[in-house]
């Protein structure tokens, strides 16, 4: 398990989690990330490559970003399951797996939820970046926060190329970029090679990003 993960949100998001004390479950009847794919209830999202990107989907306009590091030696690795995305990908190959009614669910959603086993965590983040928390992440186990003016990040996409399709194929091939933009994004200089023989170009300063302890 990698030593810290990401929580992708926005920073209006961040006031209300430090006035409840932790990262709270989406509500019931929120839409997932992609038509058609149910997340799970009670599961707080987590990520070691594409927290900016899904703190920039929960922003509204030139919203700022926040991206929540969060100490994983301190969650129960029992409340840790795979990403639904990455098993519908991984094995729903159509990925047409919304269920027809609350009485008569496509086999493949079945199965689907039948793959939600903690034994399948560690494999849904190497091939996939991403997993899921089993209730709220208390306090505790946020390590920092990064602030994100709301007009960088498309400056980010425009000049540096941060324009993921979260998907398996892309984690297969340019994961380590995206892992680098979470090590950039809190103070580090990743040294990232890239698929043409160089090295990833990461912005030179961090203007436009702020870094709290949450210590």
């Amino acid at each position: 398990m990698e030593r810290y993960l990401y929580h992708g949100t926005s920073a209006k998001n961040w006031q209300k989690i430090m006035a409840n004390g932790e990262i709270r479950p989406r509500k019931p009847g929120s839409k997932g990330n992609w038509p058609g794919v149910i997340s799970g209830l009670n599961r707080v999202y987590l990520t070691d490559s594409w927290g900016l990107y899904y703190a920039e989907q929960v922003t509204r306009g030139d919203q700022d970003l926040a991206v929540i590091r969060i100490d994983a030696l301190t969650l129960d690795p029992s409340k840790l399951y795979p990403d639904e995305d990455w098993i519908f990908q991984r094995y729903c190959r159509d990925n047409k797996i919304a269920p027809r009614g609350p009485d008569r669910p496509q086999p493949k959603f079945t199965k689907a939820l039948a793959m939600q086993r903690p034994d399948l965590a560690e494999l849904s983040l190497t091939e996939y970046g991403t997993i899921a928390h089993e209730g709220p992440i208390f306090r505790e186990a946020l390590d920092a926060v990064a602030f994100v003016k709301g007009n960088l990040y498309s400056t980010l996409c425009l000049r540096y190329s941060h324009d993921p399709v979260v998907s398996m194929q892309c984690r297969a091939f340019l994961g380590p970029k995206y892992k680098g933009w979470m090590e950039w994004l809190f103070g580090g200089d990743p040294q990232v090679p890239d698929l043409g023989g160089g090295l990833v170009t990461y912005p030179p300063d961090h203007n436009g990003v702020s870094v709290i302890s949450c210590r």
